[in-house]
């Protein structure tokens, strides 16, 4: 399981899905991934924090993101490496793809699902429809994490 960043994020929102957070805790490590991608995306989502006026919910964060997510996936960071990216341009060269502004992100993430055989865990199901990825909605399908989902 690739996990987006909203994923991994629910377990700091201050009201946390009960299903999301019930999902990632009966998983086991070898299970899931993270995409760099993600780092970033919580990196960016710190550095607006510490800009507003929160500085002590960026510290809050920058320790859960270094004390907690890094280490916790260390071995399994997926990186924007040669297959990913080639495997990105194949998406973002699909006519469904090429039609929609905006999506670069999310190519890049469903190209690391992709490459590496990973059914994509997401709250925006949607947003990756057009990637010919399995993904799975924890907050629309609560599931057991064991259950097996089938990649395309």
């Amino acid at each position: 399981m690739l996990l987006d960043t909203n994923v991994i994020s629910e377990l700091v929102r201050p009201r946390r899905s009960p299903a999301v957070v019930a999902y990632l805790s009966g998983l086991e490590p070898d299970q899931s991934y993270l995409s760099l991608i993600s780092v970033g995306e919580i990196e960016r989502g710190i550095a607006q924090v510490a800009q507003s006026d929160a500085p002590q919910r960026a510290i809050k964060l920058r320790n859960w993101l270094d004390g907690q997510v890094v280490p916790q996936y260390a071995g399994r960071l997926l990186p924007l490496d040669e297959p990913v990216i080639r495997r990105w341009g194949e998406l973002m060269a699909l006519p469904e793809v090429r039609a929609r502004s905006g999506i670069a992100i999310e190519a890049l993430i469903a190209a690391t699902a992709s490459v590496h055989r990973l059914t994509l865990v997401t709250r925006n199901s949607r947003d990756f429809a057009v990637f010919p990825v399995a993904s799975y909605d924890p907050w629309t399908f609560p599931l057991a994490p064991n259950t097996e989902l089938e990649n395309p």
